[in-house]
């Protein structure tokens, strides 16, 4: 049963007021954007608004389908941007002059309600300053100098996230910097566990990692704990980190990645060796459990599924002593389906991989279930040969956690919040769903993935699975319900736009993956949704799904960048003893295609292509971008069918 925590008190209201700054998007001395929210993300429309200095300039917005929202220009001094937006989504606001700049922005519905302890992130306030870590004076007792790698102004866009917990960690070296005292690490250690439980999002502490006053490695450096005084002092930790923050922090993880035999933090003679992981694992459970007895131990944090070394593991008897199974599922840059290229399970998806897991576990757990977390999982959008597009992330954030959730995980902590660098081409910088405080697009700022997992904590936060709905192999489509028995489908394509027809006798609502939202009322016993890569919600009782519709919407394969292109809208009423009258908006334009019983009819229009979205970014091939065109259709007054038909931009 999922248990479900109560939204952030007052005090986190006051906090998240009181950080929630400017943040200027600055790219050079020419060009300046900068508006009131913090991350230029926005909960309320009439805030949107951005003050601007570039003489002369024109700008844009442009939707995350490619669609040129708005455009204007810019006083010859400088000039405030308060675009007429109502529409949820994530949007592109490029500065046109001698100097162009863009920058991203985001509307959301504001955070409300109840927090799902399903949905966690992991974040990065208890890793050393980039600079360096806060340096222990053994004089007089305290760190000097240093900061969190991740500032705790980012609060406020974590409370609005919708998670319910984080993932970080109380490094031991900074903890116990002489043996046997306790200091609890730099202050911004306890800030960010407080912060982050006045949020309501409660905090996972990762164990992590040596501490060079026990068991080193040939260089000196703290090794994974290989003797008894060692593994001893690492208990003595754990058990200290709950004493510290008791009634804040209930669960902690042994250890990170501990399979991770190349891994800089695996040094020592018994790095990646499941047998010492046990012996660690099993002295850590039994100090802490003796003065924290209700306390949660998870581990062994394993990256990838690797199942020999967890059946080595387990096999000495580890689940003994863990409250939950937690892995590191990466199968970059393939799809959550069908990609997973780690070991064991070549081209096999999540589900699969899930359940091999789960029969691993009841093996050698007398037939039982253990709980399954995901306490890292994600997909960094970069320009190489295990990146994605940051379109491409935003889908699989949520694909990947609808499957997940569906296949038993009982928690998935994204990777991660924030990006750790500047570089679009570097590996290890593009895992967050914002960008970086120093990036030159502005701090924080949104990628589409923001909206992506706001919107799925909106939808699912108290929704229990339900079923997978029997469909086309292409189609996916996940039912969930909440308390009160209201459903919620989470629908997507595997396999290119697919045309369905939502079966029902009352209104469905149909939220798109930014947060957009429609209500469809059925004609003929159904209304007509496109499926493509990216989830849509479904919220109303549908009876069944069927491929195709009466209605559909169609563009070139491909079209020029800048120019304009040709959209049709087709009503079939060839299985109809009547006529169906239809009304398409398709964007700025309106169309009107009646199709008489027993018979089709299509009509036209152009839109602009504009530059279209940056869609399969890999290494060693071209850029690949796409437009998408949304479809809006009545059938006499009510609207029947929200569709899309996408374009390559060449």
């Amino acid at each position: 049963m999922t248990v479900v925590r109560k939204a952030a008190v007052a005090t986190a209201a006051a906090l998240a007021a009181t950080l929630l700054l400017a943040a200027p998007a600055q790219s050079n001395e020419n060009t300046t954007i900068e508006s009131d929210s913090l991350g230029n993300i926005f909960t309320n429309a009439d805030d949107i608004e951005f003050a601007v200095q570039a003489p002369g300039a024109g700008w844009t917005i442009v939707d995350d389908q490619g669609r040129t929202v708005l455009t204007g220009e810019i006083g010859h001094d400088s000039s405030t941007i308060a675009p007429d937006i109502d529409e949820p989504g994530h949007y592109t606001l490029t500065v046109e002059g001698e100097t162009p700049f863009t920058t991203t922005f985001a509307l959301i519905a504001p955070w409300s309600g109840e927090r799902d302890e399903r949905f966690a992130i992991n974040t990065k306030f208890g890793l050393p300053a980039r600079g360096g870590a806060p340096m222990w004076d053994p004089d007089t007792k305290t760190y000097v100098g240093g900061t969190g790698s991740q500032s705790l102004d980012i609060a406020p866009i974590l409370a609005q996230t919708g998670v319910a917990g984080i993932r970080d960690t109380l490094g031991w070296g900074q903890f116990e910097p002489e043996e046997g005292l306790y200091a609890g690490g730099p202050a911004f250690y306890d800030d960010y566990i407080n912060t982050a439980s006045e949020l309501g999002a409660e905090p996972l502490v990762i164990l992590s990692y040596g501490n060079k006053l026990y068991d080193q490695d040939d260089e000196g450096f703290g090794a994974a704990p290989f003797t008894e005084r060692g593994i001893q002092a690492y208990a003595e930790y754990a058990r200290a980190v709950l004493d510290r923050h008791e009634g804040v922090v209930d669960t902690v993880e042994v250890w990170n990645e501990y399979n991770g035999a190349e891994a800089p933090w695996n040094r020592g003679p018994c790095k990646a060796d499941p047998k010492c992981y046990y012996e660690m694992l099993k002295v850590t459970a039994e100090v802490v459990h003796e003065a924290h007895p209700d306390a949660k131990i998870v581990g062994p944090a394993a990256v990838t599924l690797p199942y020999a070394w967890l059946e080595e593991l387990f096999s000495h008897g580890a689940l003994e002593y863990l409250d939950a199974v937690t892995v590191h599922p990466y199968g970059f840059p393939q799809s959550p389906e069908a990609g997973y290229t780690a070991p064991s399970l070549p081209g096999v998806g999540l589900e699969a991989r899930i359940q091999q897991l789960d029969e691993l576990i009841r093996e050698y757990n007398d037939g039982e279930a253990k709980p399954i977390w995901f306490t890292e999982v994600g997909w960094q959008s970069n320009i190489s040969a295990r990146g994605v597009s940051e379109a491409t992330q935003a889908d699989y954030t949520v694909r990947s956690q609808v499957i997940a959730l569906a296949s038993g995980v009982e928690r998935v902590y994204w990777y991660s919040l924030e990006n750790t660098g500047v570089n679009r081409a570097a590996p290890g910088q593009n895992w967050g769903m914002v960008r970086s405080a120093a990036d030159p697009a502005g701090a924080y700022t949104p990628k589409m993935a923001f909206n992506a997992y706001a919107t799925l904590t909106r939808v699912l936060s108290g929704a229990e699975f339900d079923h997978r709905d029997e469909t086309d192999p292409e189609i996916r489509s996940y039912e969930f319900r909440r308390a009160d028995g209201t459903p919620a489908k989470v629908m997507w394509s595997t396999d290119g736009p697919r045309d369905v027809t939502l079966m029902s006798g009352s209104d469905v609502e149909v939220t798109r993956m930014d947060g957009a939202s429609r209500t469809l009322t059925p004609f003929a016993g159904g209304v007509a949704v496109t499926l493509d890569g990216s989830p849509v919600y479904v919220e109303g009782e549908v009876e069944s799904i069927r491929s195709g519709s009466f209605l559909s919407a169609t563009a070139p394969e491909s079209v020029p960048a800048g120019g304009v292109f040709e959209v049709a809208v087709s009503v079939d009423a060839s299985d109809l003893s009547r006529a169906v009258p239809a009304f398409a908006e398709v964007e700025r334009n309106s169309l009107q295609v009646v199709a008489p019983p027993r018979q089709e009819r299509t009509a036209t229009t152009t839109v602009d292509a504009g530059d279209g979205i940056v869609t399969t970014p890999f290494a060693g091939q071209p850029e690949e971008r796409s437009r998408t065109v949304l479809v809006e259709v009545r059938v006499g007054s009510s609207l029947n069918g929200w569709l899309s038909t996408t374009s390559a931009v060449e």
